[in-house]
């Protein structure tokens, strides 16, 4: 079962994505080039806006950074507690 993180946009959040996942939309090119040569990245920012991308639940921080939702490991999560949407919704 995986944990449920609830977010909120404006919520500062630092997390890494699940291995072999990469962002949909990179901020720059050092970020891009950390996950072509297998560099661990830890993503820290606020969140800027939920939604989705091509139909994908993605969340954009404020670097520009856009990551599906579905692909943030919730064990390298944290964040500011407050009312939001879950990370994985319809898990329970």
């Amino acid at each position: 079962m995986t944990e449920t993180i609830t977010v909120a946009v404006d919520d500062e959040v630092l997390f890494k994505l699940h291995a072999g996942r990469r962002p949909l939309v990179y901020p720059d090119t050092l970020v891009r080039i950390s996950y072509e040569t297998g560099i661990d990245v830890l993503h820290v920012g606020t969140i800027w806006a939920i939604g989705e991308l091509d139909g994908t639940p993605a969340l954009e921080l404020d670097d520009g950074t856009v990551v599906a939702i579905a692909d943030i490991d919730p064990d390298s999560t944290a964040l500011n507690p407050t009312q939001g949407i879950a990370l994985h919704p319809g898990d329970s």
